[in-house]
């Protein structure tokens, strides 16, 4: 019979070949990769994963056309679908002759995702994922211009400088609705008449600051004057008819016809603004 030592050596060399198999088999089902080789998915690759499944209709943009054509001197108009709102946005795309040169290294340089975690948030405000595709694809600055959303053909991303001192002045809000804040809408002859009520707006603007610029003698002093009457003028008739928020009934809903109102319309108080939510926030 064997000793009983050889059988305790023979006991020992079963287990150790037990627990070897038992690492190989582990060590088989999950092999170990560096995470720096693992594939992950980047902000480009949401955006244009977001412009996959969401395009721009062929129907709209042949509208969109009539009003803004494509131009490689003048700014037009690009649809594209912001995912976080669910909301379809128009941007105004700067062409590349009139981007400013410190924006222009911006949207040519190394995109948010790739820089130091510390330097991530201020260049995502400057530059979004979004805005630094299209300067790749369309060699334009892409900027928010109109939300189409709610019962009136959409409202604006954002208020110019003079128009929110001329809110603020009334003590109104100085922000539009945010994309999201409204009902869907689609493309239809509303938003067909607030493209181009804004954009008469916003060239009456370019040219009152042209004005202005240029008033050096009490003859162009006084055309300015009157032009920034006139687009006073104008701009409160376009915001009585499209933004301004409507009277309740006694029921406390909104009679006669609905339109683009804001979240609240409390005089604003002179303290220093938030920062706002970017619009795109990829």
């Amino acid at each position: 019979m064997p000793s009983a030592a050889l059988e305790a050596r023979v006991l020992d060399h079963l287990l150790n070949q037990v627990k070897e198999a038992k690492v190989a088999d582990e060590a088989a089902a999950s092999i170990w990769v560096p995470t720096s080789l693992l594939a992950t998915e980047t902000p480009l690759d949401i955006v244009r994963g977001i412009a996959a499944k969401h395009p721009w209709p062929s129907e709209w943009e042949d509208r969109l056309r009539e009003i803004s054509p494509i131009s490689e001197e003048f700014s037009w108009l690009y649809g594209a679908y912001l995912n976080s709102a669910a909301r379809w946005v128009l941007y105004e795309m700067m062409p590349y002759s009139a981007i400013p040169e410190s924006k222009r290294l911006q949207l040519m340089g190394t995109p948010y995702w790739e820089m130091p975690k510390q330097l991530r948030a201020g260049r995502k405000q400057a530059c979004s994922a979004f805005q630094w595709e299209m300067y790749r694809t369309k060699q334009c600055w892409a900027r928010p211009f109109w939300v189409i959303q709610g019962n009136d053909g959409g409202t604006p991303a954002e208020f110019t400088e003079m128009e929110q001192a001329m809110l603020q002045a009334k003590g109104l809000p100085t922000e539009p609705p945010e994309p999201g804040d409204l009902p869907y809408a689609p493309w239809d002859g509303r938003v067909e008449f607030q493209l181009r009520a804004r954009d008469r707006l916003m060239k009456a603007r370019y040219r009152l600051s042209k004005l202005q610029a240029s008033a050096d003698n009490d003859a162009r002093k006084a055309e300015s004057v009157l032009a920034e009457e006139q687009f006073r003028k104008d701009y409160w008739a376009w915001w009585k008819e499209t933004m301004e928020p409507q009277p309740t009934s006694g029921r406390g809903t909104p009679s006669g016809r609905s339109r683009s109102t804001f979240r609240s319309a409390k005089p604003l108080k002179p303290k220093r603004r938030p920062q706002k939510k970017p619009k795109n926030p990829i």
